[in-house]
């Protein structure tokens, strides 16, 4: 599997605007800084608010050499107000959802590298991905039955091929010619390559509840949507960097065993937090 496409490309040019860094120490001693940072674009006329997520050890491994990320991480506050360009990957985050008993899975944009942005660069939240189709593209429906966007999952294998990373895709609602285009195209198990932007709306919603009397209380809450849209794609990729069956095969038993693994742990630690609740309550014996 060392062959196969690994391409995950993003990029974000625009004004630094928060930093949320710490520096905090791992377990196994060494101090890293981690967090997010937001960056402000403005791609085709609007404004967008496109987080980051950081991270970086304070010395390269086995070394007590410091890590020149961990040194333009750490200084970064002193980048606010200013434009920069920041390079890096889409990554997977998953965690088990008791309520709903499922694991689930999520995007995140991880940066790596960071530079001043140039005079001539344009602000833009961009990406390329590389991988087979898990998912082929179909349509996200409202309650009401409208269509919202078409969406597709695509994977591919980690740095050392051990399991795979799976990021969902979408193409907007309102092109749908270019949605029926890839769902003739892309089929599950293909190998594809997909560029694309990365697009974040955030909206107050404003919510009026009741009382038992005087004036309803007015809640404001904030929703931010973020979407990796489809811009263009390959045709499937045949022979070199294509991904096989079997490639296939071992990478979705990895992931299903690591989604047992997450939701099992997360379940040992429920209960171990059950029973030290009802031994601290004294009632324990009673259940």
């Amino acid at each position: 599997m060392e062959n196969v496409f690994k391409t995950n490309r993003m990029t974000v040019i625009g004004t630094l605007v928060e930093t949320d860094l710490s520096v905090k120490t791992a377990r196994s001693g060494q101090d890293y800084v981690g967090g997010t940072i937001t960056i402000k674009s403005v791609i085709n006329g609007r404004e967008q608010l496109t987080d980051v997520r950081l991270f970086a050890f304070r010395f390269k491994k086995g070394t007590t050499v410091t890590n020149k990320l961990f040194e333009s991480y750490s200084a970064l506050a002193d980048s606010i107000g200013k434009r920069i360009e920041v390079s890096g990957s889409i990554d997977e985050g998953r965690f088990y959802q008791e309520s709903g008993a499922q694991v689930i899975s999520f995007n995140n944009n991880s940066g790596r590298f960071i530079n001043k942005a140039k005079t001539t660069d344009v602000d833009v939240a961009e990406f390329e991905f590389a991988g087979y189709v898990v998912k082929p593209l179909t349509e996200r429906l409202s309650a009401a039955d409208v269509i919202v966007a078409y969406e597709m999952v695509l994977a591919q294998a980690n740095y050392n091929a051990t399991k795979p990373i799976y990021v969902k895709f979408t193409i907007p609602a309102e092109e749908a010619k270019k949605a029926a285009a890839v769902q003739d195209l892309y089929q599950v198990g293909d190998t594809v390559v997909i560029k694309g932007d990365i697009s974040v709306i955030t909206e107050e919603v404003t919510k009026e509840q009741p009382t038992a009397f005087g004036e309803p209380m007015i809640k404001v809450y904030t929703n931010t949507y973020k979407t990796y849209q489809i811009v263009s794609g390959s045709e499937p990729v045949t022979g070199k960097g294509e991904y096989s069956s079997a490639d296939i095969r071992t990478l979705k038993r990895a992931y299903e065993d690591e989604g047992f693994s997450i939701e099992q742990s997360a379940k040992e630690n429920s209960n171990t937090s059950d029973s030290n609740t009802a031994a601290t309550s004294g009632f324990g014996s009673l259940l």
